[in-house]
């Protein structure tokens, strides 16, 4: 089902599809239960490169496309976040962050979106 669900993927955006992907290193399977049966797929910040799917959801292909380019977007913003520190929040945090830097303001944190 993975094979299937990376194959239409890499049919359909295969330059998204290639360019996400090469940021995940391993697709684990959670049992799908106790803990882990409220989640469908997760990866963790701390954990680069890895990430998990529900065995339980594993049953259409196209369900399994959507999770595996979801979650390897996840990993995908990782990698920048720990490569770089440069989004703004990184460096307002730091007191010794230089005054005149480049910085990426993500759009779910650009200014003024919520009201600020």
């Amino acid at each position: 089902m993975l094979r299937q669900g990376s194959q239409l993927l890499h049919e359909r955006l295969p330059l998204t599809t290639r360019g996400a992907l090469s940021h995940t290193h391993l697709v684990g399977v959670t049992s799908g239960t106790d803990a882990w049966a409220g989640k469908s797929s997760t990866s963790q910040f701390t954990v680069v490169g890895i990430f998990f799917l529900n065995r339980k959801l594993l049953r259409n292909p196209w369900w399994v496309a959507e999770h595996l380019l979801h979650e390897a977007l996840h990993q995908k913003l990782y990698d920048f976040c720990h490569a770089h520190s440069r989004l703004v929040r990184d460096l307002d945090d730091s007191p010794n962050a230089p005054a005149d830097v480049r910085r990426v303001v993500s759009l779910w944190n650009a200014p003024g979106l919520n009201g600020n």
